[in-house]
Order: structure tokens, then sequence, then C-alpha cells
């Protein structure tokens, strides 16, 4: 785990998956996540993590 700021996020994970999981919560496109910076991929992940009850990450 890598702890960013607020939240803990697996070291792993990719800009793509930070994507595909900010997509699936938010029905956002690919357009929309591509235009982000990683500190914003990661804010909106943190956010789409809080909305499916994840509490880990």
């Amino acid at each position: 785990m890598t702890e960013v700021g607020y939240a803990r996020f697996p070291s792993e994970l990719t800009t793509d998956e930070l994507a595909a999981d900010i997509a699936v919560i938010f029905h956002w496109s690919p357009a929309d996540t591509g235009k982000m910076n990683l500190s914003e991929l990661l804010s909106w992940r943190y956010q789409a993590a809080k909305r499916c009850g994840q509490q880990d990450e």
C-alpha cells in the first residue's frame, strides 16, 4: 500500500486502473479521465472508492 495524502492505494495500481474505477462509479468516459493529472485521478478514485463502500483504499 502507498499512502497519498489522506488515502491509501495499492502500489501496483496503474493510471488506467484509476481511470477505470472512476468510470465505473461516475460513468465518465476515457476522454474525461484522460485530461486529469495523477493528483486528480487519485482524488477522484478516492471519491469513487468511498461511494462504492470501500473502506481500506
